[in-house]
């Protein structure tokens, strides 16, 4: 209780002056890599947790207290694909572990905000502080901050020795990593507006198999190759040994409260330790029912693993035996468990039910499905005059638990009891703009992007709003009701398209040059694109992927969103950073100069006095591709220069065009063009084995963080960066900003000219 007592005073301390509990530490909600959980924390601190669908592409988000959804966000691009989402009180970024595509929610208006694409292939940690957004390259060792809201690069990177294990943060507002290379435990803090190495413990010998997983104060370690446990906290290591053998031992990515848990599968058992962020160094182990147990996660003193079926969680005592049962209706496998404040959440990822336990072991079941949705729909049900706190299932019993189904007359399909009504909680903000209606308004510019509707599909519908239902029959007269669908007609099924994320915004003299993305539509073609602002409103054709909006008044700040629209209906909004027109524009980049490094496009060009930013335009000479407008920040200068490093670009001849931004989003002319490019496009790394491809995509599995192979690096110095060996005494990141490609995987030097 100590620890606890500790943080609620910590907490109270930093509220005194601003009234609230700030969010110091924000882990990414539990991925599943084939059975079991990996467990983390949200401490998020409105009392709603989002929870991802894949079935229906979309997060729920879920009041802890009622256990009920009560707001859906669509995310159609990400379709039976697995997805991490991280939180806190203000955005939620959602990583798609198939694509490496990468965007951030606004969660005030409820507006795609930004977006980044980082590959499949990395290993990339999101994690969120009161100070910012993090990336933790795990692969190559690089932490580096960037923005919440638009996920661009903030200031310069810190680059630890890699690979890393570990990657959140502990409620002291610490990011706990750990080298395996060093055998150290490296405490990284936010100073001068980027991050730094605060304080380094050793915890094993240079080379060794960890598993790791942060307290709330410090980080516990497990050496698969032995026995030992290295719990650190305030600066120390404390070794404990544990029982059995650890190999092959896991760890939730975070443990809260006082009691740490190490799952180790070969001896089907979990070892605990009891005030593990104090001094405790007494264990237990607690033998586990299920041959092969996922990950335990310690949650109110008891112990929740999941089983090996993926539909069912055995809740145990330390040390005793198993005293409930706890089963998601409809499981279909790999559940994933979080700890958010004072419950627990179990969400089946590819289903349609959740379940939330209190800290008093009662179980709540969830349908995800139910709710308000951001593009409209309420699928609410009705609650039945039966239902009671009574039917809710429990885990807190002695003894087995019947899983919530344990009516024997309950219809087979629709296995949890009946809930209560939720409450809905409107959004601050309207939760997306008005829908476009038909208009006449001429094109600001005509675009010369190819459009995303199938090559010979005539656009035979105004840009305005279309009929969500199926088109009628041809010979259907106009005006004339559609017919009812019959079973042997059944309605068209299809969605609306994905938000257009990112918009790019360049404020000039009275107008403002807006850009976006292509919306992902892949049932029906995109009709129309409706851009809205606090002042106006336009609609354009889905082919075109760009307007200017003139008119405006200089030095007042502007907004603007952007929906598409299909024949099925309106996606979500993206939206743009506030911009602000003005008379004063910075001057234009000179000397843009691109080539290939490896894989790797770099754009380079003399930096602009008085520029915040860049946005960088691509041009495809082949006319066969199209690619979002970047954003780079202005530091660091690499070689006295800006770069720009895109990773994964589509194959063409492409030429780039610079802008300088200024802080309020003002813009200048745009740089002449680059050299033309030749980009072969990107290709997959060789097989090591002769077996012939898969043509069917296959998600990515779980690494179980594989032995390291390094050789001991220097020891870090705390307080700054991890070595290096450049100029200035300091290592500087050149690795491509985070919304441009993978961090890290760059070759070295700068670019050069022939």
């Amino acid at each position: 209780m100590r620890d606890r007592l500790d943080v609620l005073r910590l907490r109270i301390r930093r509220g005194a002056s601003a009234g609230t509990v700030v969010t110091l530490a924000l882990a990414l909600v539990a991925t599943v890599f084939g059975v079991g959980a990996l467990g983390r924390a949200a401490n998020v601190h409105d009392g709603s947790v989002w929870l991802w669908s894949s079935k229906h592409a979309q997060v729920s988000r879920v009041n802890a207290q009622s256990g009920r959804v009560d707001l859906r966000q669509p995310v159609i691009e990400s379709r039976g694909d697995r997805v991490r989402v991280t939180q806190n009180d203000r955005y939620l970024i959602l990583h798609d572990l198939v694509t490496g595509r990468v965007t951030s929610v606004d969660l005030k208006s409820l507006g795609f905000s930004g977006r980044l694409d980082v590959g499949a292939r990395g290993d990339f940690r999101f994690v969120l502080s009161e100070h910012g957004a993090f990336i933790v390259d795990r692969a190559s060792g690089e932490i580096r901050m960037v923005d919440p809201a638009t996920l661009q690069p903030v200031g310069e990177a810190l680059r630890l020795p890699g690979p890393l294990r570990g990657g959140e943060f502990d409620t002291y507002g610490v990011l706990w990593v750990v080298s395996p290379g060093q055998g150290t435990a490296i405490g990284v803090r936010i100073t001068g507006g980027k991050p730094a190495v605060a304080e380094t413990v050793p915890v094993a010998r240079p080379g060794r198999d960890l598993a790791v997983t942060v307290l709330d104060r410090g980080v516990l370690t497990a050496d698969r190759g032995g026995r030992e446990l290295v719990a650190v906290t305030g600066g120390k290591a404390r070794r404990i040994t544990s029982p059995v053998p650890l190999t092959g031992a896991d760890v939730p990515d975070r443990t809260n409260g006082s009691l740490g848990a190490v799952t180790v599968s070969a001896a089907k058992s979990v070892v605990s330790v009891a005030d593990v962020v104090e001094d405790g160094d007494d264990t237990v182990t607690t033998r586990l029912d299920d041959s092969r147990p996922g990950v335990a996660v310690p949650f109110s003193g008891r112990l929740y693993v999941p089983d090996s079926d993926g539909r069912r969680v055995r809740v145990y005592q330390p040390g005793g035996r198993q005293v409930g049962v706890i089963t998601v209706p409809g499981g279909r496998g790999g559940l994933e468990l979080q700890v958010h404040e004072n419950s627990l959440f179990i969400n089946d990822p590819s289903g349609s039910n959740a379940a939330v336990v209190g800290s008093d072991g009662k179980v709540k079941v969830i349908d995800k499905d139910e709710g308000p949705s951001t593009i409209g729909g309420d699928r609410s049900r009705d609650p039945s005059p039966s239902s009671s706190p009574q039917d809710e299932p429990s885990g807190d019993r002695e003894g087995p638990v019947p899983p919530p189904t344990r009516r024997p007359e309950a219809p087979p399909e629709r296995s949890n009891p009946p809930l209560p009504r939720p409450t809905a909680v409107p959004p601050t903000e309207p939760s997306l703009p008005p829908r476009p209606q038909p208009s006449d308004t001429p094109r600001d510019r005509p675009s010369d992007r190819p459009s995303d509707r199938p090559s010979g599909t005539p656009s035979d519908r105004p840009s305005g709003t279309p009929d969500p239902s199926s088109s009628p029959p041809a010979s259907q007269p106009p005006g004339s009701p559609s017919p009812s669908p019959t079973p042997s007609q059944p309605p068209e099924a299809g969605a609306p398209p994905s938000s257009p994320v990112p918009v790019n915004a360049v404020a000039g003299d009275g107008q403002v040059e807006l850009s976006w993305s292509q919306a992902h539509s892949p049932d029906a073609p995109v009709d129309s694109y409706q851009v809205t602002w606090n002042g106006g409103t336009r609609t354009v054709p889905g082919t075109q992927l760009g307007i200017t909006v003139t008119g405006l008044a200089n030095g007042t700040k502007y907004r603007f969103r952007v929906t598409a629209t299909n024949r099925y209906g309106t996606g979500p909004f993206a939206q743009s950073e506030e911009v602000t027109p003005a008379a004063e524009r910075p001057g234009v980049p000179t000397d843009v100069w691109a080539e290939m490094q490896g894989t790797t496009v770099v754009v380079c060009w003399d930096p602009v006095e008085g520029a915040d930013n860049y946005t960088v335009t691509s041009t495809d000479h082949d006319g066969g591709s199209t690619y979002p407008v970047r954003t780079a920040s202005a530091s660091p200068l690499i070689g006295g220069r800006v770069e720009l490093r895109i990773a994964n670009m589509p194959a063409g001849s492409w030429s780039f065009t610079v802008v300088a931004r200024n802080s309020s989003g003002g813009g200048g002319a745009p740089s002449a063009p680059s050299n033309v490019l030749r980009v072969e496009g990107t290709t997959p790394d060789p097989t090591p084995t002769p077996t012939p491809p898969n043509p069917t995509p296959t998600p990515p599995t779980r690494d179980p963080d594989p032995e390291p192979t390094i050789q001991p690096p220097d020891p870090i110095t705390p307080g700054g960066d991890a070595g290096g060996d450049n100029d200035d005494g300091g290592l500087i990141s050149v690795d491509p900003p985070p919304n441009d490609g993978q961090p890290g995987q760059v070759e070295p030097g700068e670019p050069t000219r022939p």
